[in-house]
C-alpha cells in the first residue's frame, strides 16, 4: 500500500505485492510538508533492492582523495581498520561503521553506516529479511553512539536523522548535536537547510515506518526545494529570515541554541 501524504491533500493508496516473499509491502512517500520531530535528548533518539555487491578498495575518501566524491563513504564500509581511529573512524564491527563527519555542521557531527553497500534508505524493502535486518543494525548502532555522545557532552542536545536526499552513495544516518555557532564547515545556505528543514528527517521516524512494513522514499524534487528555503532560525521561529549566514551564526552565537535546559544535563 502506498501512502502519499501531504499537508493539503488526502491519502491515496495502491496495493504492492512482493513476489519473492509473497507479503504486501507498503510504501510511504514522504513530502515536504512533514516537519521533522526535534529528537529528544533524554530518550533513545531521533524502489530496487540494496546490492550486496562489496566496491574495491580505493583511495578515495570522505571530503575527496581522488576518485568519485559521490562515491567517496564506500570505502570506509569495506576497509575501516585502515582508518585514523582519532580522526576518521570512530568504531567499526561486522555490521556496522561510524565515521567522523569530515566537514562537521556543529561542533559533534558523526555517520553511522552499515558494512553491506546501501545506496539509500529507499534501497531498502521491509519485505525482506535481510533489509530488515540492516535497519536494525544501523539503529543499534545509532543508539549506542547517541549515548556516548550524550554521556561524553551532557550539555549538548543531538539528532539523529538522514537528509531525503542525500547526495552520497550509501546509506548514512548523522548524529548531530545542535550546537551550530561555531561550526567551520557550516558555510552556505543549502548546509543550514539540509539540517534544519524537514529536509532532514528524523531516524527514528524511518524506523518507524519501516517496522510497521512500509517502504520509504520521498518526492525528491519537492525536497530539494526546501534547501532554498530562506535563512531562518531552527529555534526562535518567530524571528525574520537572516539575509546571509554570518548574520544568522552571529545570532546562534547570542543565543543558548543546541543546549540541554533539562534537568538531566546538569547530572
Amino acid at each position: 500500500m502506498q501512502f502519499i501524504r501531504r499537508l493539503t491533500k488526502p491519502m491515496t493508496a495502491s496495493t504492492t505485492r512482493s513476489a519473492a516473499h509473497g507479503m504486501t509491502a507498503a510504501t510511504t512517500t514522504r513530502g515536504p510538508a512533514h516537519r521533522a520531530v526535534r529528537a529528544s535528548n533524554s530518550s533513545a533518539a531521533a524502489g530496487a533492492s540494496a546490492t550486496s555487491t562489496t566496491p574495491s578498495r580505493s583511495d578515495s575518501r570522505h571530503g575527496g582523495r581522488g576518485g568519485s566524491w559521490h562515491q567517496a563513504l564506500l570505502p570506509y564500509t569495506q576497509h575501516p581498520e585502515t582508518y585514523d581511529p582519532a580522526r576518521e573512524v570512530f568504531a567499526y564491527s561486522e555490521s556496522t561503521v561510524t565515521i567522523y563527519d569530515q566537514y562537521p555542521k556543529s561542533s559533534v557531527h558523526l555517520l553511522v553506516m552499515p558494512r553491506r553497500v546501501v545506496t539509500n534508505v529507499s534501497a531498502l524493502d521491509p519485505a525482506k529479511e535481510e533489509d530488515v535486518r540492516v535497519v536494525d543494525q544501523v539503529d543499534a548502532e545509532c543508539q549506542r553512539v547517541l549515548a556516548l555522545m550524550q554521556a561524553k557532552h551532557p550539555t549538548l542536545r543531538f539528532r539523529l536523522g538522514l537528509h531525503a536526499v542525500p547526495s552520497m552513495t550509501q546509506l548514512h544516518v548523522h548524529l548531530i548535536s545542535q550546537d551550530f555557532a561555531r561550526a567551520e564547515k557550516l558555510k552556505t545556505k543549502q548546509h543550514w537547510n539540509s539540517f534544519t528543514t524537514a529536509f532532514f528527517v528524523d531516524w527514528e521516524w524511518v524506523v518507524d515506518e519501516f517496522k510497521a512494513g512500509r517502504k520509504v522514499t520521498f518526492e525528491k524534487q519537492e525536497y530539494e526545494q526546501m534547501l532554498k528555503s530562506p535563512l531562518k532560525c531552527h529555534e526562535c521561529t518567530d524571528l525574520p529570515a537572516f539575509t546571509n549566514m554570518p548574520r544568522l551564526k552571529a545570532h546562534l552565537d547570542s543565543q543558548p541554541h543546541g543546549v540541554r535546559d533539562d534537568e538531566n544535563a546538569s547530572k
